[in-house]
């Protein structure tokens, strides 16, 4: 009996790896927040696994983070993954996308208050340093979006454009 010798080749249909990135939302409070992570959502071959790859990419890739109310992408690349597989030699990988959404700060006009500690100036329509706060958020400062208000009147002269005086800090 002669020795004999099994050679097995790779499967060259194609495969396809779907993945998910994860996604998180969160409601502004001038916080960092982070979405992170990905899952498989499907694989087009039954023989095919998820030990059958490898994330090969930047991690950076795996996490969106943020702090101003808004969306932020994830950023997960086809390329940041790879057949390990000697069994398979056609992968492609497909992304579904994720993301970070912050939702920004409604406030009622009506709940805001005024307070102007310690400022005395002369209205000449450029910023005017009160500090406004809603019950349960921060001042103004780190306040995302527009502070929306009713006409004020400060004795008996309009306050017109208070809101436009008060700017995010770091916008």
């Amino acid at each position: 009996m002669g020795e004999g010798r099994l050679g097995v080749t790779a499967n060259a249909e194609k495969v396809v790896v779907t993945i998910r990135e994860n996604s998180a939302t969160f409601p502004y409070d001038g916080e960092a927040k982070t979405a992170e992570g990905y899952e498989v959502a499907g694989i087009s071959s039954a023989l095919y696994k998820e030990g059958d790859f490898a994330f090969v990419g930047d991690a950076a890739h795996k996490v969106a983070t943020g702090t101003d109310a808004g969306d932020y992408d994830m950023g997960l690349l086809p390329g940041d993954f790879e057949n390990t597989s000697a069994n398979f030699s056609n992968v492609a990988f497909a992304i579904e996308d994720g993301q970070l959404h912050i939702v920004p700060v409604a406030i009622d006009e009506d709940a805001v208050t005024w307070d102007a500690r310690d400022v005395q100036k002369v209205y000449d329509g450029g910023p005017f340093p009160p500090t406004a706060r809603a019950p349960g958020t921060s001042t103004a400062t780190a306040l995302l979006g527009r502070v929306q208000h009713r006409r004020r009147e400060l004795g008996g002269r309009p306050l017109e454009g208070l809101a436009d005086a008060f700017r995010p800090s770091g916008r």
